[in-house]
């Protein structure tokens, strides 16, 4: 009886207007689906509705849900090409496109693992919605899945100035974009302004400092490591801590910047607190350095440096 029904609504549909036409096409869905329970039956009629009226959105959960059901990626791959007939773009720009389009990215990507044609669909939504944390984190894994580093850390510093995280969460972002610069596209100029970005939002990040002190000398930027190292001790109380960073800032300014009056005063606050036998050598080293250099200011050398003498 139902199927009978069925036929005579399909004869039906040839005389019918749009609107009463897809009426009809649910009946025969509910009958195929509900009463008759045959689900692909079913499912090419919910075609034929979304070719009727592709904004329904009811018709495309009804083709997610049998897709889902029926475990065929034969059903997956005619949903995305059903979908690709749908065009989302600036003269086609209803949402209900845009979120037909996010669902065939979904599909194109989950179910039939497709990961360059993942990456376009979810690069044109981006485009429509760049601040969509959604598009950005499927972005986000589809270039670190495809080593694309370039297009990652510009997607990347963009999420990290979004209005969605907090200090802590921007840092963790930031400092991944300046790993990714340092370690991996070799660009110690980028990941340099990357990690002065995370001080910026916390000037005592150790990962920020610690990655700009080694960039800075690997780089041989002597004036700007001293200017690093000068802020630091404003930073750090631990005394070992400053201890190695004014032994480590007067090595610049002795080796690299030829400032010895800076140098002096470096190793003299650390020999105030620490007479250990490193730094009573690295200072003698200083010493003797500068008494050779400039014989008739030795008696001033000396005095600066009384421990050594």
């Amino acid at each position: 009886e139902h199927s009978k029904r069925c036929d005579v609504l399909e004869i039906r549909l040839r005389s019918l207007e749009h609107d009463d036409k897809v009426a009809a096409l649910w009946q025969i869905y509910q009958l195929r689906h509900d009463e008759l329970d045959d689900k692909t039956a079913a499912f090419d009629v919910a075609v034929r509705l979304f070719n009727l009226k592709p904004e329904d959105e009811r018709i495309w959960d009804n083709l997610n849900t049998l897709a889902e059901a029926s475990d065929d990626e034969a059903k997956w791959q005619q949903m995305s090409r059903l979908y690709a007939d749908i065009p989302a773009d600036e003269e086609n720009d209803d949402e209900w496109r845009y979120e037909i389009l996010r669902r065939r990215a979904l599909i194109v990507e989950e179910k039939l693992s497709n990961e360059t044609d993942s990456v376009v669909l979810w690069e044109n939504l981006y485009a429509h919605d760049n601040e969509k944390l959604e598009n950005i984190e499927h972005l986000e894994k589809l270039y670190k899945n495809s080593s694309a580093y370039e297009k990652l850390v510009k997607l990347l510093e963009f999420k990290a100035n979004l209005s969605d995280f907090s200090d802590n969460e921007r840092i963790a972002i930031e400092l991944e974009v300046a790993q990714i610069y340092e370690d991996i596209l070799e660009k110690s100029e980028e990941a340099i302004r990357v990690y002065r970005a995370v001080l910026d939002i916390d000037s005592t990040c150790d990962d920020a400092l610690s990655a700009l002190e080694r960039l800075y000398a690997s780089c041989e930027k002597w004036p700007e490591l001293a200017t690093l190292l000068e802020d630091e001790q404003s930073i750090y109380s631990d005394s070992d801590k400053l201890k190695a960073i004014r032994i480590r800032l007067a090595e610049v300014c002795d080796s690299y910047l030829a400032d010895y009056e800076r140098a002096i005063e470096c190793y003299r606050n650390v020999l105030e607190t620490d007479c250990s036998d490193d730094v009573l050598s690295a200072s003698d080293g200083l010493l003797k350095k500068l008494v050779n250099t400039d014989v008739e200011k030795a008696a001033d050398y000396r005095a600066a440096f009384p421990r050594n003498a």
